[in-house]
């Protein structure tokens, strides 16, 4: 039983079929959270989206060192 290696090569060297423009899919949907991520986090600092009290929305709990913490994460 013998085995081409030409063949398997061949097979190892076609594009994955996971990738889309250049990049990997899980690599594109990372990027779409951290993006989001930093958004909800720009939002708190807006004027008229805090109430009193420093909540985002009235939900979150607005606290800059903790925003300075996360991307070191």
């Amino acid at each position: 039983m013998h085995q081409d290696l030409s063949s398997s090569s061949a097979r190892t060297s076609s594009p994955d079929q996971r990738t889309t423009f250049g990049g990997h899919v899980m690599q594109k949907l990372a990027w779409v959270y951290v993006g989001l991520f930093v958004f909800v986090a720009a939002l708190g600092y807006l004027p008229g989206l805090t109430n009193d009290a420093g909540y985002l929305l009235g939900l979150f709990k607005i606290d800059p060192i903790d925003d300075m913490l996360h991307p070191t994460q």
